[in-house]
């Protein structure tokens, strides 16, 4: 059986062989198309053809290659030709084609491929530029423009100033007629072309500006519409519209922190003045701030002393509950020369308020104070109420104290520091509803927090001196504290709510410094003091990981 099957497929092979030769023979051949062809209808810009074919037409490499020229060409415009590559044939026109160029591509008779194929499909391609058309435009389109802005309109050619006139025009919002261009003098024009065109034609190169000023922040159209015609009388049929939004008007405005909308000027915060446009530094710096305690000079940006400045700054802090003013030179005027579009607002007068509360810790969520070195937590108090509330291990709590929790298990160190990051001057979810972190203490509830009692700030202390004081906690023991402070005036003042808030930190009271050193196999941990700096022997060293789980566990040698 298995000799016969072997005889069958000897004797079949031939007849499937002659089947397939006879249908590639019988096979007519697959004609060629002009893939694609561009320019094509009317473009205003046109400097170069591209044309594919389906196949390759020529032997790429090969220098009689260059002499194959697949079109008969009618226009009126000098060129040369190349192929990019066996499929792909270029003709660079010697200049940008002018207004009313027209040209014919027709696909020479009996042109083959490579392979010998001829084409079918269209043949036939044409083109032109129609009339004039305008091809850079300063300022660009979309750009913010000044009320009595010149636009420099390059074109493919040159148009007749009568077309011009009757056919390019402004269309200004709230205005509900065509605004009328007026052309530039021969000296404007003169140096607006030697700024900004000095590389273009001056014959196609049109400057106008709209017969009418523009309102601020108004949306302007630049119509260059069909009509427009060259002096043979080619005329556009595409209309060309521009659009652009005028500038703001020149103002100045004072901004200053508060505590809310109805508050006068927080004394410690930065007070600015802005400008809606640039302004001269050396006038921008010529702005005081007056008082009845005296003059404060406007402070512009670090910079060149001959560039324009958007701001000017008055140095902090400013007394507190004082009416204070800016006057602004008489000459004030924005680079461009315009003046205050509000200058009745000036001298503008604020007034500041008290100095707002302040309970700060030097470093939060975490800290490290040097256990031997008058182990003391400084925090910086303003107008805060003389009794605060502070928890701590061991104590009840008490008005006029700190709360402060010492911790010694490793694992809840690890996870207090993760809940004092989570915590520390953010937003939660609670109950579905973002909520204050500095609105919720954290050891108001907790187990063996104890109470600190604050030193009390200096009887004379006078705010108009002394702004704030800087108070210091003292530890007598080492090891990781989380420290809290609660104040209905700092709720009050920065949540706008009638509620406490809390500051907190965490620090670490120690005379131990940890060193760690990591290779690409192992790593080495040692301990010293932080006041000799001297190696510490048996020094109890433990690894977790960010859960708690201890990883590895060792002691220090000599």
């Amino acid at each position: 059986m298995h000799t016969r099957s072997i005889k069958f497929m000897v004797r079949f092979l031939p007849v499937v062989v002659s089947v397939f030769l006879a249908s590639s023979f019988f096979s007519p051949l697959q004609a060629a198309t002009v893939r694609s062809f561009s320019p094509q209808a009317e473009v205003s810009q046109i400097r170069q053809v591209r044309v594919s074919f389906s196949e390759a037409v020529v032997a790429f490499g090969d220098p009689a290659a260059a002499a194959i020229a697949p079109f008969d060409i009618k226009c009126s415009e000098a060129g040369s030709a190349r192929w990019a590559d066996d499929k792909n044939w270029v003709f660079d026109f010697q200049r940008d084609l002018p207004p009313g160029t027209q040209c014919s591509f027709r696909l020479k008779p009996g042109f083959k491929t490579v392979g010998g194929n001829g084409f079918t499909g269209k043949s036939t391609f044409q083109f032109s530029t129609g009339g004039p058309a305008v091809l850079r435009l300063r300022p660009y389109e979309g750009s913010s423009i000044e009320e009595d802005q010149a636009f420099i309109l390059t074109q493919n050619g040159a148009a007749t100033e009568t077309s011009l006139r009757q056919h390019l025009y402004c269309e200004v919002e709230g205005i509900h007629e065509r605004v009328p261009v007026r052309f530039a003098g021969a000296p404007e024009r003169a140096a607006l072309l030697k700024n900004f065109a000095a590389n273009e034609d001056p014959a196609k190169v049109t400057i106008v500006q709209c017969q009418q000023r523009f309102p601020n922040e108004a949306a302007v159209r630049l119509v260059w519409d069909k009509g427009i015609t060259t002096a043979s009388g080619v005329t556009s049929t595409t209309p060309q519209n521009f659009s652009f939004t005028v500038r703001k008007a020149f103002t100045a405005s004072l901004a200053c922190q508060r505590e809310n909308a109805n508050a006068a000027c927080t004394p410690v915060s930065p007070v600015s003045l802005s400008f809606s446009a640039p302004v001269s530094r050396k006038l921008a710096e010529a702005i005081v701030l007056k008082s009845s305690l005296g003059r404060i000079s406007a402070q512009a940006s670090r910079g060149d002393p001959d560039e324009s400045v958007y701001s000017v700054r008055f140095s902090v802090p400013l007394a507190e509950k004082t009416a204070y003013s800016v006057v602004l030179p008489a000459n004030l005027v924005d680079e461009s020369g315009r003046s205050l579009s509000n200058p009745a607002q000036f001298p503008l007068a604020f007034q500041t308020a008290d100095f707002p509360p302040l309970a700060k810790f030097p470093a939060a969520p975490f800290g490290i104070v040097e256990l031997n070195a008058d182990a003391t937590l400084p925090v910086t108090l303003r107008n805060v109420e003389k009794n605060l509330v502070v928890r701590s291990l061991g104590a009840k709590n008490s008005p006029g104290t700190v709360s402060e929790l010492r911790i010694s298990d490793d694992v809840a160190i690890i996870n207090w520091i993760a809940r004092l990051q989570l915590y520390h001057e953010s937003r939660i979810m609670l109950n579905g509803k973002p909520v204050e972190t500095r609105s919720i203490g954290l050891l108001a509830k907790e187990p063996g927090v104890r109470t600190l009692n604050l030193p009390a700030a200096p009887a004379d202390a006078d705010p108009a001196t002394r702004p704030f004081e800087v108070i210091g906690i003292p530890f007598k023991d080492p090891g990781f504290y989380v420290v809290e402070l609660e104040s209905q005036k700092l709720g009050s003042a920065l949540l706008g709510k009638a509620l406490p808030m809390f500051v907190r930190t965490s620090a670490l009271v120690t005379n131990l410094a940890v060193h760690i050193k990591l290779g690409r196999e192992n790593g080495a941990v040692w301990v010293t003091t932080l006041d000799q700096a001297k190696p510490v022997a048996a020094a109890d060293i433990r690894l977790f990981d960010c859960r708690g789980k201890p990883l590895w566990r060792g002691t220090t040698g000599a």
